[in-house]
């Protein structure tokens, strides 16, 4: 499983966002999984003057599968010198993609218990050798379609299920859109709110979210988020998520779309070291020893402008509240255990100096 979160910053513009946990299905945590990835090439990007991104949580195997099958469809798209009509047609072409994915696992599963596979059960008899067999054993057909519909699944089917996606991206008619994906009920549904939270840490992501659009008025909201802001309000909510819900871990992935920017600039993933950074800035507001305000100018410093690390990160320390407290929190003390080891040490030196 993992956290991919995303949010609309304004009709030409928005972030998604993903960590690097992975618990594989004999609950084995890795914190390396890669569940952002985007769909378009450069030359796709500006021939349809398209971006789109998709954000993958639960099962790897399942998204690569259809990951290479969009990618594939996209591709031999432009060879014939056509092109989806928006960032809805292409979570639709997801979405069949991972319904194919998720059918061909069942009929796995089929075979190995009973020989046939879902099209033969609804035909109601399989062939072999030639020969027709016609399915006439009421007890062998009942649980068969019970796995032929999801409702009785092992480990693996379950993991499978589990599985969710999100498509992330803007085109030229409807500007920046999001579509959720689920194959356990068949969903390829629209994101109304401007905001989607999907994995292990949605709930306290959500709730984030929805607490920062609650606190404003309607025109507020239509006004959307300055991109750093925007930045801001996306990171806090999968902080939340990774400090409060198993399965998620490691560095946040971000990736930002701009239809107004430059072609080259429409499309940036922001992770590793500039990641990492972006995250503490804001897990020190959060931790109250730096300013919001102060937080959301050094996430335009970080992100948009690409100041160097360094210097980003001596300006956090130089303006926190307490710079040592803010060490031992980005070392993993609690929030309120960290001033107490700042006085600590402070006494412990002034100690030594005395």
């Amino acid at each position: 499983m993992a956290l991919v979160n995303l949010l609309r910053f304004s009709k030409t513009s928005g972030g998604i966002v993903a960590d690097e946990g992975f618990w594989n299905i004999f609950f084995r945590r890795r914190n390396h999984g890669d569940n952002l990835h985007r769909l378009l090439t450069d030359e796709m990007a500006s021939a349809w003057n398209m971006e789109v991104v998709l954000g993958t949580v639960g099962y790897p195997s399942v998204h690569q599968e259809l990951l290479g099958e969009t990618r594939a469809d996209m591709a031999s798209r432009h060879a014939k010198g056509e092109k989806p009509e928006g960032v809805r047609e292409v979570a639709r072409v997801v979405f069949e993609a991972l319904q194919r994915a998720v059918r061909r696992r069942i009929d796995q599963k089929l075979r190995f218990w009973f020989g046939f596979e879902s099209a033969d059960l609804h035909r109601g008899y399989y062939e072999k050798n030639g020969e027709k067999i016609p399915l006439g054993n009421e007890t062998v057909k009942e649980a068969a379609r019970a796995q032929a519909k999801g409702s009785k699944r092992d480990r693996l089917l379950t993991s499978v299920f589990d599985a969710r996606a999100a498509v992330f991206g803007f085109d030229p008619l409807y500007g920046v859109t999001a579509f959720y994906l689920s194959p356990e009920n068949a969903i390829c549904g629209y994101v109304h709110e401007g905001f989607d939270c999907i994995g292990t840490g949605k709930y306290a992501s959500g709730l984030s979210l929805g607490l920062d659009f609650n606190a404003k008025t309607m025109m507020m909201r239509k006004a959307g988020y300055p991109p750093a802001e925007g930045v801001y309000e996306l990171l806090r909510s999968s902080v939340l998520g990774v400090d409060h819900f198993k399965e998620t871990a490691g560095t946040l992935h971000l990736a930002l779309l701009d239809a107004d920017a430059e072609p080259g600039r429409r499309y940036r993933e922001i992770f590793d070291e500039r990641a990492r950074l972006a995250g503490e800035v804001v897990r020190a507001s959060m931790g109250e020893m730096l300013e919001r305000e102060t937080a959301v100018a050094l996430l335009e410093k970080i992100v948009f402008q690409e100041a160097p690390l360094d210097q980003a990160e001596g300006e956090m320390f130089d303006q926190a509240s307490d710079a040592l407290a803010l060490q031992f929190l980005l070392r993993g003390y609690k929030k309120k255990e960290a001033p107490l080891c700042a006085r600590r040490v402070r006494e412990a030196r002034d100690g030594q100096g005395t």
